[in-house]
């Protein structure tokens, strides 16, 4: 139903609940003050009521359904209450056709419009090419500025003021903007005498071409209250668009006829004000996934400051900022309070379309790039990640109880699919991208959900990456694959890392995962990682790590179902050999399986007890060395607690202990 049609509805329905209200408290008026004031009303009624009737012959449909009530609600109470009520009834139906008068029933609801403009503004249809058709506040065809001297001091009244970097900058916002120039608002201004007797056809198509092409300059000379009577000849010029606007006190563009003319007249005052004012206008706007190049005397409607960066200890290079964007100057959705993350960069070391591809690339459980934009030789990136939410690890300590089953999985998969995505967008070269705790966040929300964010150091700078993965980092990554790219089997790895500590969090909690770490020798440094090289033979390559077995080995005794499942698949990402490691793909589909199980039994879900013969053998001899090892696999007792000096790790067999997915898989290769 449109505006138009539901508002005698909704004019009706007030006046009558007014009409309750009123009739209510004369009620308990009527009480008070006895029968008398019972009988005068009901002598004065009849005569009342004509006149009420007379006065409201005038009013509308909806406003004459109020006599088809109950008459009982006009028996009680004396007469100065029954015409007190008709007097305090506001006239709904009228008030609400000044909105009709905007809305017309085949337009759109005005409040939607209104929420549109807020959550999805449009472009300012200047050199940037925004595209979409703009939407406003008022009409079109008309205007709510009498004078060039009120809409000038609406727009003062309006500016607003940001800090980008340290340079100070005043701007009118968007919305304000958009008010201000109008067709119907341009109209009016240059109808002003002695102009009205060109015609309302020539100044209607005159607005209309000002209103397409240099809304900013008819802007600007507002703004400085250039002279009424040369603001027309100024405006009429065919060749005046915004786009030859300068960007601040750079050379001035060949249409500039306006400063040269002032200039020769000597109104030089006037020149440098149309030169300062013409900036307020000159504002960026960052819709969601755009990639915009922006050059000095552009005005960046952002709150940042670079001495403050925040998470160094999770940034190497320091280049993640909590910034405040504009509220009108961005269409972002999932945003909180206007305050974001972004990220800083050097310019030269990226190219357009690792940048766009990163922009495109959307998955619920990717922190969304929204959008990025190049400033004085620098890249900067609008991410969302609120400074509110937790990384993995502070999530997890912080939480001794684990997901629900079904949602652990959801949440697995979700970080899966994150990484295909990002992987599919960016096929121009090999994915570098290391998932490690640091690299998820947590919202501060009821329902915990689990983002996977994005760096693009990570997909160009080996080295950032490898400092990032450190400990989650692959077996077959050395010293001289530095300066290599990463493939996605690295990837795998250190995503099978990741959710290893998930699921041990899951099972054990939080206190045995810190145990793990310990195991692991995290405390002797960086270096060390979910495998180890065997000190007495180096040949034989690198090792699970015997502290990655043992954890594993506690897990599959004291999980079930599609818990257990979840342990068997994520063995088969920690392989020694970066071919045994299944792709995103195959992952993320196993989860899917595991999301869809029924809580019956099944072969891979029974308890260690209820498996073969051959499967315990297999389990049993995890740390058995091989027939042919020799002495040097004998394991001594006293050097057990610490697994960094005990060189007897066996390189353990998970395929003796297979989910079906591992069956499938090997299948399939």
């Amino acid at each position: 139903m449109s505006l138009s049609k539901l508002n005698p509805h909704i004019a009706q329905h007030l006046e009558q609940l007014s009409l309750f209200a009123l009739s209510s408290h004369i009620d308990e008026v009527s009480t008070e003050d006895g029968t008398d004031a019972s009988d005068q009303a009901q002598d004065r009624r009849s005569d009342d009521s004509e006149n009420l009737s007379e006065d409201s012959n005038a009013a509308s449909t909806s406003r004459e359904s109020v006599g088809n009530h109950d008459p009982d609600l006009l028996d009680e109470g004396n007469s100065e209450g029954a015409q007190l009520i008709f007097e305090n009834v506001p006239d709904w139906d009228s008030m609400l056709s000044v909105t009709r008068a905007i809305c017309q029933s085949d337009q759109p609801d005005q409040v939607l419009l209104d929420l549109q403009e807020r959550q999805y503004p449009q472009g300012l249809n200047d050199e940037r090419g925004d595209a979409g058709t703009e939407v406003q506040l008022i009409s079109e065809e008309s205007s709510e500025f009498e004078g060039l001297d009120e809409l000038a001091n609406y727009m003062d009244n309006q500016m607003t003021q940001t800090s980008f970097d340290g340079v100070h900058q005043k701007f009118l916002p968007r919305n304000a903007f958009e008010r201000a120039t109008t067709v119907g608002t341009i109209q009016r201004m240059l109808s002003a005498p002695p102009f009205d007797r060109l015609g309302p056809e020539y100044l209607s198509e005159l607005a209309r071409r000002i209103h397409s092409r240099s809304r900013r300059t008819f802007a600007s000379l507002v703004q400085i209250r250039f002279p009424l009577e040369s603001m027309h000849d100024v405006l009429k010029r065919v060749d005046l668009v915004d786009a030859q606007l300068p960007h601040g006190k750079g050379p001035l563009g060949k249409s500039y006829f306006l400063i040269d003319s002032l200039t020769k007249l000597g109104q030089e005052d006037l020149v440098s004000r149309f030169m300062e004012s013409q900036k307020y206008f000159n504002v960026a706007f960052f819709a969601t996934g755009s990639f915009q190049k922006l050059v000095s005397g552009w005005i960046i409607p952002i709150d940042f400051d670079s001495n403050t960066p925040e998470q160094p200890e999770l940034e190497p290079n320091g280049n993640v900022y909590k910034v405040l964007v504009h509220a009108q100057q961005h269409n972002f959705i999932q945003v909180y309070d206007d305050t974001i993350t972004m990220r800083v960069y050097d310019q030269e070391r990226y190219n357009e379309d690792a940048v766009l591809s990163v922009l495109g690339c959307r998955s619920p459980h990717l922190a969304e790039i929204f959008a990025a934009f190049t400033f004085n030789a620098k890249l900067y990136v609008l991410q969302q990640l609120d400074f509110h939410w937790l990384t993995l690890d502070e999530f997890m300590k912080a939480n001794k109880i684990g997901f629900h089953e079904t949602q652990l999985l959801t949440q697995l998969s979700g970080i899966t699919n994150a990484l295909q995505e990002l992987q599919n967008r960016h096929q121009s070269q090999p994915l570098v991208f290391g998932v490690t705790p640091a690299r998820i966040h947590v919202p501060s929300s009821i329902t915990p959900w689990l983002y996977l964010s994005a760096d693009l150091d990570d997909f160009v700078d080996r080295e950032h990456w490898d400092s990032i993965c450190g400990r989650y980092m692959a077996p077959e990554t050395s010293v001289q694959t530095l300066n290599n790219n990463a493939t996605p089997r690295e990837c795998m790895w250190s995503l099978g890392c990741t959710f290893l500590e998930i699921l041990i969090w899951q099972v054990a909690g939080y206190a045995r995962l810190e145990e793990f770490r310990e195991a692991l020798g995290w405390n002797n440094g960086p270096s060390s990682a979910f495998y180890r090289l065997s000190r007495r033979r180096p040949s034989e390559g690198p090792q699970i790590h015997p502290a990655v077995v043992t954890m594993f080995e506690h897990m599959l005794q004291e999980s079930r179902g599609c818990i257990r499942e979840a342990v068997l698949l994520v063995q088969t990402m920690i392989q020694i050999d970066p071919d045994q490691r299944p792709s995103t793909t195959d992952v993320y589909s196993e989860f899917a399986r595991l999301i869809k199980m029924d809580d019956e039994p099944n072969e891979t879900a029974l308890d260690y007890e209820a498996l073969g013969s051959e499967e315990q053998e297999g389990f049993q001899d995890i740390y058995s060395p091989p027939e042919d090892s020799g002495s040097d696999w004998e394991v001594d007792a006293s050097n057990r607690n610490n697994l960094w000096d005990w060189d007897g790790a066996k390189i353990w067999n998970g395929a003796k202990i297979e989910s079906s997915f591992q069956r499938l898989y090997k299948r399939q290769v």
